[in-house]
């Protein structure tokens, strides 16, 4: 009878499957072949390898073999990082689908990325139940590099996030979630090189995975632990952390930041979750290896936030997590849950309990110390825990928004979005972004989206209304398949919001937003939507009646803006086409308290001015 022997590592309690008293192996570690480069950038992917023998029997439990990363920059600063057990791959295609072949054996690995110019010294330690190690030290010199370093909460702006090196971010992108859709089923890191690429060609700069198991079909996502693999152990899925592998080194080279999500709620909820791709529903929580009816501690899916086992697996991945991924600067935020308020037995003291231990927990793992965040879900403008970011103490908030009709009648998809933001600003006081929206929310790949929008109204409009209300970005579309399928209809309105946004510092504004309706015309009412700050200011102008089931666009003549009286000096700028992505009539000097006539649109309009 296998009796659990449960050892402390960082603190924390992890479990070794195997009977007290008996080591996972009897020797002592031995570290052989040791191997890193003498130079690297600052910020760059420093990653050294060798072989640790013997091998425990589950090299994906840090009870078992516990390796550590070791490094003091220039100034004395000192990180410690975990490692992790990696398995090479060759990637190749064959009929339309991407193949992986393993290459060599398995390895031991420490990535990280040196913040700091100079000499660093490091070195590797590793801790088993039969004995301890550490090598030599080593130095490294850091070169002067390109990149802005990680992403971090504004130290200037409670709304947006910049660099470490003060470099600006606003959030420009989709989602991306998972590998395979219906035109590239198996191409995985294949489909993120398009999908990627056409991004980058419209100065897009996020996009959001997640980490489940699951993608196109069934099994074929980022996730590294499910019914295939078991509890803490991480062996069967090497190939699937190699494809993560891929797409985080080339968000970077792409210019990308990811938002990383670790666990979503459909593993823990009891209803059937439809598979868009395979046409087919089933239970993720039936399937779900922590349920007891597999063999794992839940009697119910609640007890993920209170179940101390559940939390020592949980724990076990994040740790493997943060120790392959945690170098990439182009991992810009971890997400713990995707919609987290969907949960079976969810409730808000558990679960802020649960995220503020983990976030914690991310954070003494994290030498970046990155944004952490959460989703709890887009019914009733996601106000089933609106209280939950600060409670956890988390650094971010996000909204899911989707439209309750593909029939708009006289609906407000721009205000909807709009009221979310300020919705959530007013919860948590943190950075908020609409991480999922679309104006479809249950058909089949968006199918619903691009046969009621093929002009992308709504894509357009879920764009621009929550980045002018006040998000640290734009809008991010749910259906990346569609859009991508869509490219030459969607893709464009990405690029023109870049331009839009490109030359200003929203960061560095102590700004406030404004939104009224005017009357310009007597058949259709105009939305204003604006951020000014001292020394910038933006406007949209929205004809209300053009939503996303395609009216008729009427042309829009006297639509107006009003500067403030509180935003003081002179002001210039120019009206921008927000469809072609053009400025079209500049704005001379003109004064606070000024009324500015919009040239004469259809749909939309934007106004940027700056002071002068």
């Amino acid at each position: 009878m296998l009796t659990r022997r449960v050892l402390v590592v960082f603190g924390l309690l992890v479990l070794s499957l195997g009977p007290p008293g008996r080591p996972a192996f009897a020797a002592g570690p031995v570290i052989t072949g040791l191997t890193g480069p003498a130079s690297v950038a600052q910020y760059a992917k420093f990653e050294t390898t060798a072989t640790i023998t013997p091998t425990p029997t589950n090299p994906y439990d840090p009870a078992q073999l516990d390796l550590e990363g070791h490094f003091t920059a220039p100034s004395g600063a000192q990180s410690t990082v975990p490692g992790f057990p990696y398995q090479a791959y060759v990637r190749s295609q064959v009929n339309g689908r991407e193949v992986l072949t393993p290459s060599g054996g398995l390895s031991w690995n420490v990535r990280f990325a040196p913040t700091e110019v100079g000499t660093w010294s490091w070195s590797w330690s590793v801790a088993t139940p039969s004995g301890s190690t550490s090598s030599g030290v080593q130095t490294l010199q850091v070169t002067a590099g390109t990149s802005h370093g990680f992403l971090r909460v504004s130290p200037t702006s409670n709304r947006y996030l910049s660099y470490n090196d003060g470099s600006k971010f606003l959030a420009i992108g989709e989602d991306v979630a998972f590998p395979d859709g219906p035109a590239d089923a198996g191409l995985r890191t294949y489909a993120y090189d398009r999908v990627f690429s056409s991004l980058q060609a419209q100065g897009a700069n996020w996009a959001r995975i997640w980490l489940a198991p699951f993608g196109g079909s069934f099994q074929n996502g980022f996730g590294l632990e499910w019914n295939d693999t078991g509890l803490g152990n991480y062996g069967g899925r090497q190939d699937h952390a190699w494809d993560l592998d891929y797409v985080v080194d080339l968000a970077a080279t792409k210019g990308i930041e990811l938002q990383t999500t670790f666990l979503w709620h459909a593993a823990y909820w009891t209803p059937a979750n439809p598979n868009w791709v395979a046409g087919t529903s089933t239970s993720d929580w039936a399937n779900n290896p922590y349920n007891a009816a597999n063999g794992g501690p839940l009697a119910s899916p609640g007890g993920a936030f209170t179940d101390a086992t559940a939390q020592a697996f949980q724990r076990r991945l994040f740790r493997y997590i943060l120790a392959r991924w945690g170098y990439a600067t182009s991992i810009g935020t971890w997400e713990l849950w995707n919609e987290v308020g969907y949960v079976d037995g969810y409730t808000p003291s558990t679960s802020a309990s649960w995220h503020s231990s983990m976030a914690a927990y991310l954070r003494s793992l994290d030498p970046a110390h990155r944004p952490v965040t959460t989703s709890l879900g887009s019914i009733g403008n996601n106000q089933q825990d609106p209280g939950l970011w600060a409670n956890a103490g988390l650094d971010v908030s996000q909204v899911h928004k989707y439209a309750t009709s593909l029939t708009c009648g006289s609906c407000n998809w721009p205000l909807t979005l709009r009221s979310a933001v300020v919705a959530a600003r007013a919860a948590d006081a943190v950075p908020t972004l609409v991480a999922e929206e679309s104006i479809s929310h249950g058909t089949a790949g968006g199918s619903g989206m691009t046969s009621t929008d093929a002009k992308g109204i709504g894509f357009h409009d879920g764009l621009w209304a929550p980045l002018l209300s006040g998000a640290y970005g734009t809008g991010m579309s749910w259906w990346w398949l569609a859009v991508d399928n869509n490219g030459s209809a969607y893709y464009p309105h990405l690029g023109a919001l870049a331009r839009f946004v490109a030359p200003i510092r929203l960061d560095q504004e102590a700004l406030t937003s404004d939104v009224v309706t005017e009357t310009p015309i007597p058949t259709t009412t105009l939305d204003r939507y604006g951020l000014h700050g001292s020394h910038v200011a933006i406007y949209w102008l929205k004809d209300r009646a053009y939503q996303y089931d395609q009216k008729a666009a009427a042309p829009v003549a006297n639509g107006t803006v009003t500067l403030p009286t509180s935003a003081t000096g002179h002001w210039c700028g120019t009206w921008w086409d927000t469809w072609a992505g053009t400025a079209t009539t500049a704005v001379a000097s003109t004064a606070s308290g000024t009324v500015l006539t919009a040239p004469v649109f259809q749909g939309d309009t934007a106004l940027r001015l700056t002071a002068c």
